[in-house]
């Protein structure tokens, strides 16, 4: 009697155990068959512009220079939905862009898409890529990516960057408000300003959460305010800039190395760490 009742034990192990072989066989074979549907489901499409005076995005995106006199917007379109996945419009030199991030659609299929593109992995973020020696009235917005300008001359630059690294190499800043959640900033042979068309006196800010501050032959002019809460700041002056420069630096738990300035120049730099060091030269 014992044997017998134990005869359906060993036939739900058979039949657990076949179940477990079919998802390992799913997940080994399936998943790979999945990867290659959605490597389909986004195509990859473009749009060139010549005569832009003024940039405004809003979303995931990487700002990378070009490699000719054009700027150039790489952006994914939904194929199984046929909409695009980003929103550009270029009025009178002002262009503004949207990335609407992730699908809109709730279906099952969308749903692993979206599942499976949750990883680090930006091969599908969209890039706008700006010719150098180019100047620009405005460069703003909220964004997500990496951000690397070259050569630009920018009247205004007023970002604010949620995770990603930032370069500005060889460009010249009338006016800049940066801000930084999370990622290191770079400044490569390049002047910051604080320049602005109003009355009122300007005061340019950098501020980063968390990230390092890198500057290589930076030149100042005006009143500029830089704050790091986490992470060092080394800052190297153009030779000529420390005659006319005064420099103040505060770090609640790092090390303070200042260079001799002029305590009465009209050109002021304030620095501030919460935790980090601080090294201008």
């Amino acid at each position: 009697m014992k044997r017998f009742d134990s005869l359906p034990k060993i036939a739900i192990s058979l039949l657990a155990l076949g179940a477990l072989l079919a998802v390992s066989g799913y997940l080994m074979g399936g998943w790979n068959q999945l990867k290659e549907v959605t490597s389909q489901y986004r195509q990859q499409t473009n749009v060139s512009f010549s005569d832009v005076s003024s940039i405004d995005i809003n979303g995931s995106i990487s700002i990378l220079p070009s490699d000719d006199n054009q700027f150039h917007l790489y952006y994914y379109r939904n194929q199984h939905h046929q909409t695009d996945l980003t929103n550009y419009q270029l009025t009178d030199g002002k262009l503004v862009i949207k990335d609407l991030g992730q699908d809109v659609s709730n279906s099952l299929f969308d749903q692993f898409f979206s599942l499976y593109h949750q990883t680090p992995d930006t091969s599908y973020q969209p890039v706008l890529y700006v010719p150098k020696d180019r100047q620009l009235d405005k460069l703003s917005g909220l964004i997500n990516g990496d951000v690397h300008l070259k050569k630009l001359q920018i009247n205004l630059l007023d970002l604010s960057i949620q995770k990603g690294k930032t370069v500005i190499e060889d460009s010249q800043i009338d006016s800049i408000a940066l801000s930084i959640l999370d990622g290191d900033l770079v400044l490569e042979d390049t002047r910051l300003d604080s320049q602005t068309p109003s009355e009122s006196q300007f005061i340019s800010t950098i501020y980063l959460t968390l990230g390092q501050l890198t500057a290589n032959n930076l030149t100042l002019a005006g009143h500029h305010d830089i704050m790091v809460l986490k992470g060092d700041t080394h800052i190297q002056l153009k030779e000529d800039s420390k005659q006319t420069l005064h420099v103040e630096a505060y770090s609640e738990s790092g090390q303070v190395i200042l260079p001799q300035t002029q305590p009465q120049a009209q050109t002021q730099l304030i620095l501030f760490s919460k935790q980090g060091d601080i090294l201008v030269e």
